[in-house]
């Protein structure tokens, strides 16, 4: 039986119909989904984050960065079924060709989907240098090597509702992160060492890279067209993304501001929150191992969400070029975009240089 949502109803703005799918990802493991295509190595940095905004503007950008995200994706989300041939679009590219013909769909194809890959490559950086800190007795690139293949064949995972059962695992993986940075957080606050903090940003500048490094952390805009087409009723896609959000803001703000709370302005001296953490770690330090592993667990979950809709993007060419393809043939192609990541991870210096990097840039 198709459904229209009642908002289309009213004001026409629907060309297709939203289809339930008796069959598709349920609203838990869609919540799962989004929150772990955001919370990844974006975490890392969002104590520095809230050190160049200050008590004050940072709270504030957070809820910012919160709300525009979360129209945003309702947006795109309202987007998938405006298509005026009456059908419900699938993917990014399809909206692209909608709206601007064949060169938007080139444009959207390079752009979304080269920087997933790029993203990719970064993450199984992050993961070779997490597990190379823990056991440094075998190199990064290695390690890069190991977790990859480790990995990969839960890149074949076809479908987001599977996916999700991933994704819920990282959800508690997260969770772990954000309580593991409150209680260093806190052991930090409360130590002999002195750490200086400001109520305002650092200056007009900081403000702004304080903001970018918000909403690139509340980026889950890859995977919504795919997770809407899988969801069981698409019409709950507004429900879903707000417990998203609140999941998503609520980690953000406990890592973010416990960071903060504990090394101050001193966290801009640190790449990442795992650095202050393991400096101020003695030997054998619980606190520090537990946080090492809990990112390693959130980046695996992280990478695999964060990578299905290019697994789906690979499928489709696979079946454009070859017509009905086996799934041997499909999984291939997964494979060799997956392993094509690797090799991009292999080549680049590291983690912490290519994020600051990239956030420089923003």
């Amino acid at each position: 039986m198709k459904v229209r949502n009642d908002s289309s109803k009213n004001n026409g703005l629907y060309a297709a119909e939203m289809v339930p799918n008796a069959n598709g990802c349920s609203n838990p493991r869609s919540v799962a989904n989004i929150v772990m295509t955001a919370v990844g190595v974006g975490v890392l940095a969002l104590p520095n984050a809230v050190a160049m905004g200050g008590w004050i503007a940072a709270p504030l950008l957070l809820v910012l960065a919160w709300a525009l995200t979360h129209f945003q994706m309702c947006l795109l989300w309202k987007c998938l079924f405006m298509n005026p041939s009456g059908r419900q679009m699938h993917s990014y590219e399809e909206v692209g060709r909608a709206c601007f013909g064949r060169p938007g769909q080139i444009a959207v194809i390079i752009c979304l989907y080269g920087g997933i890959f790029c993203i990719c490559a970064l993450i199984m950086i992050l993961l070779g240098s997490s597990l190379h800190n823990i056991s440094p007795a075998l190199s990064r690139s290695i390690w890069i090597v190991i977790s990859v293949l480790v990995m990969l064949p839960f890149a074949w995972l076809p479908t987001f509702k599977r996916v999700g059962i991933i994704a819920a695992v990282g959800v508690a993986a997260t969770l772990v992160v954000a309580i593991s940075v409150i209680v260093a957080g806190a052991r930090e606050a409360i130590s002999s060492r002195h750490h200086q903090h400001a109520l305002g940003p650092q200056g007009i500048g900081g403000l702004g890279l304080s903001f970018t490094n918000l909403m690139n952390s509340f980026t889950c805009a890859p995977v919504i067209p795919g997770l809407v087409t899988e969801m069981r009723d698409p019409s709950h896609f507004p429900r879903v993304a707000m417990w998203a959000f609140l999941t998503i803001a609520l980690c953000f703000g406990s890592i973010g501001f416990a960071g903060y709370a504990g090394w101050g302005i001193d966290m801009l001296n640190f790449d990442l929150i795992v650095d202050a953490v393991a400096s101020s770690a003695g030997k054998n330090d619980g606190i520090n191992y537990v946080v090492q592993i809990s990112i390693i667990v959130v980046s695996v979950t992280h990478l695999l969400v964060l990578f299905a809709p290019l697994g789906k993007a690979s499928d489709r060419a696979v079946s454009s070029v070859l017509g009905k393809a086996h799934w041997t043939l499909m999984l291939g192609g997964r494979s060799v975009v997956f392993l094509a990541a690797m090799g991009l991870a292999l080549l680049v210096p590291g983690f912490g240089s290519l994020f600051n990097l990239g956030r420089t840039k923003a």
